[in-house]
C-alpha cells in the first residue's frame, strides 16, 4: 500500500479448540463402503463431488457414494438430512466455488 497505510493481516482460526467431540474411527478399507457427500449449495461443489465420487467407485471399489444438499450455505443441517446422513459409512464435506 503506497499510501503509508497498514494493513493488519487476521489469522481466522479459534484461539482455542473445542474440547468435547470425538474422531469417527477409521475405515479399515474404502471397498463396499458407502460415502455421502455434503453439499453446502456452493457453485461446483456439485462437479468436485461428481469427480471424487466417480474416483472413489472406479479406483477404490466404493459401494455407493451420494450428495446430501443443505437448504443453504450459511445455515445448518436440516434433522431430516442429519438423519439421511447416518445411512452413511463416511462423510465427505468441502467448499466449492
Amino acid at each position: 500500500m503506497s499510501d503509508g497505510s497498514i494493513m493488519q493481516v487476521v489469522w481466522p482460526a479459534p484461539s482455542a479448540l473445542s474440547q468435547g467431540g470425538t474422531m469417527a474411527a477409521r475405515l479399515r478399507s474404502l471397498e463396499g463402503v458407502r460415502i455421502g457427500f455434503l453439499d453446502n449449495t456452493k457453485v461446483n461443489l456439485d462437479i468436485l463431488f461428481g469427480e471424487i465420487g466417480a474416483v472413489l467407485q472406479h479406483q477404490y471399489r466404493v459401494a455407493h457414494t451420494e450428495r446430501v444438499r443443505k437448504p443453504s450455505m450459511a445455515g445448518p443441517m436440516t434433522a431430516a438430512n442429519q438423519e439421511y446422513l447416518r445411512q452413511f459409512d463416511a462423510i465427505v464435506t468441502a467448499m466449492g466455488d
